[in-house]
């Protein structure tokens, strides 16, 4: 995130699994673009060839033995890390990924919301979600403790958005988290007030996009669909075209592309 809170995108290039370079897209906003589907589908995890993804870019394998599509990912309640338990059998992973300080926070994407993120992905988790605000609720030592905390809040906020109202432009005014924040504060229980954060800072982040769509149609890759037009602006994980076409970029991880734009 630049230092006017704007959101920053780079689109790694891939081929199979070798790292072969990245493109700013925030400096492809307005120009013209064609992307076109291959129809080639690789797993991101082995790099074999699929016909259809598992999760994020898994194959059926990867899905279902890799800590990336570990239960706790989606449910960090489940964790077990603590008590030194790996769900998908990788304590290593876990001690790097789940072991370590988290975040409990309030956001505003289409309403406010609550999640869970480890410390050190906050910014980058807000803006993967596309969130129009932020705010730190609760700091604490491993993934399962931030868990119970989202299963006590999700009573009273959401812990979902609605995608479209997530790119549409701001058609209500966003709701107060300090004010939603001291609010919760009265639901959790006296042995997890010690968590809570006190420094109470909302974030405000600005994403670039120079027309929100107010209807967005999701576009998918095909290999017979190809578009071309304007590229409006990313907000999240989506791209926006003209003509209110939106793609969720995580949605299609593992398909190989071909992107071409003009000044």
């Amino acid at each position: 995130m630049s230092e006017n809170g704007q959101a920053q995108y780079f689109l790694p290039l891939y081929e199979n699994l070798n790292l072969k370079g990245e493109i700013n897209l925030n400096e492809l906003i307005g120009k013209q673009i064609r992307l076109s589907s291959t129809g080639d589908i690789r797993c991101v995890l082995h790099g074999e060839k699929l016909n259809k993804t598992f999760g994020e870019g898994l194959c059926w394998n990867g899905f279902q033995d890799s800590s990336n599509a570990s239960p706790c990912i989606i449910h960090p309640e489940l964790c077990k890390a603590h008590d030194g338990i790996a769900l998908r059998g990788d304590m290593d992973w876990e001690r790097d990924n789940h072991l370590i300080p988290h975040i409990v926070y309030l956001s505003f994407t289409s309403g406010v919301k609550v999640g869970v993120t480890s410390e050190r992905n906050l910014l980058s988790r807000w803006i993967d979600q596309g969130a129009r605000q932020g705010l730190v609720f609760a700091r604490v030592p491993y993934r399962q403790l931030a868990g119970e905390f989202e299963v006590m809040l999700k009573e009273h906020v959401a812990d979902k958005s609605n995608w479209r109202g997530m790119l549409q432009p701001m058609l209500m005014e966003s709701s107060n988290l300090l004010a939603t924040k001291e609010n919760l504060l009265f639901e959790i229980p006296d042995a997890f007030q010690d968590f809570i954060d006190d420094e109470d800072k909302v974030w405000n982040i600005q994403f670039p996009c120079e027309d929100r769509p107010v209807n967005p149609k999701a576009w998918k890759l095909a290999p017979e669909n190809v578009y071309e037009g304007k590229l409006k602006g990313i907000v999240g994980q989506y791209l926006i075209f003209e003509n209110q076409q939106v793609l969720n970029i995580r949605s299609h991880a593992g398909h190989e592309v071909e992107l071409n734009f003009m000044d």
